[in-house]
């Protein structure tokens, strides 16, 4: 594990060699995404009531559950403000976002980088620990597990939050605004699409899945990791709007003789 007296962590500790251009973040300058990925999607409309989602969200959850001298990535780190909590405990934050003017912001928190979940510019291995807070319904699913659990040490740990079908079954039936359910419906429909035929709508109509325990589950397996902690948290009409899991990669089994 990293001495947490050290200096805060630099971009050359974990990228790899050839993930990015010579245009990455460092101190806020731009960076160049993987070639052929695309920008995560946000929804068309955030919910405009500051209590809108009060008693779903899990105050007392916490993303920055590492040890002093961790290494964690944030993924989807947004303008910083896990990365300002992970360093307030000693923690060796790397922030990497999508949105470039977000991460100037973040820059003055801890070193960022630009690039997506499903091509992290991070070498195998490399990290304690991965922060990831509803980024995963903007992605290729399958891949950024996937990427996360690359990114992992054996026994690292990834605290991880996702948007259940309850979160898009709240803004159809009590939506704050009309573009809240017009969203809702095409991630419900989406998301069906996703489960019966394995493809996602075309374009803009296709850039949000929500999640599901089960097909979690088969990510989890997928790519050697274990639910080490499923946190409860308030459900709508039954269903779950936000799921909470913290996540651990499996050591490597012993090697067969041969």
């Amino acid at each position: 594990m990293a001495d947490p007296t050290q200096d805060k962590l630099g971009p050359n500790d974990l990228l790899g060699d050839s993930e990015l251009s010579a245009g990455d973040t460092r101190g806020g300058a731009r960076a160049t995404l993987p070639e052929g990925s695309s920008q995560p999607q946000e929804p068309e409309a955030d919910a405009p009531l500051p209590t809108y989602w009060e008693g779903f969200i899990l105050t007392d959850f916490s993303f920055v559950a590492f040890e002093p001298g961790s290494t964690v990535v944030d993924v989807g780190c947004g303008a910083g403000e896990q990365l300002r909590e992970l360093g307030k405990r000693g923690i060796q934050a790397f922030g990497l976002d999508a949105d470039r003017s977000a991460l100037a912001e973040a820059a003055s928190s801890a070193s960022v980088s630009a690039g997506v979940a499903e091509q992290l510019p991070i070498r195998d291995k490399a990290t304690d620990g991965v922060v990831c807070k509803v980024m995963l319904p903007y992605t290729d699913e399958d891949r950024a597990m996937g990427e996360i659990a690359r990114v992992l040490k054996p026994g690292g740990k990834a605290l991880m939050c996702y948007h259940g079908f309850g979160y898009y079954l709240r803004y159809l039936l009590k939506p704050p605004e009309w573009r809240n359910a017009v969203y809702a419906i095409r991630t419900i429909a989406n998301t069906v699409c996703f489960r019966l035929v394995g493809r996602r709508f075309p374009t803009f109509l296709g850039d949000t899945l929500y999640q599901s325990r089960a097909r979690l589950s088969r990510y989890y397996d997928r790519y050697d990791l274990n639910v080490v902690e499923d946190t409860p948290s308030k459900r709508f009409l039954g269903a779950p709007v936000f799921i909470y899991h913290t996540v651990q990669k499996r050591p490597p089994g012993p090697q067969a003789d041969g």
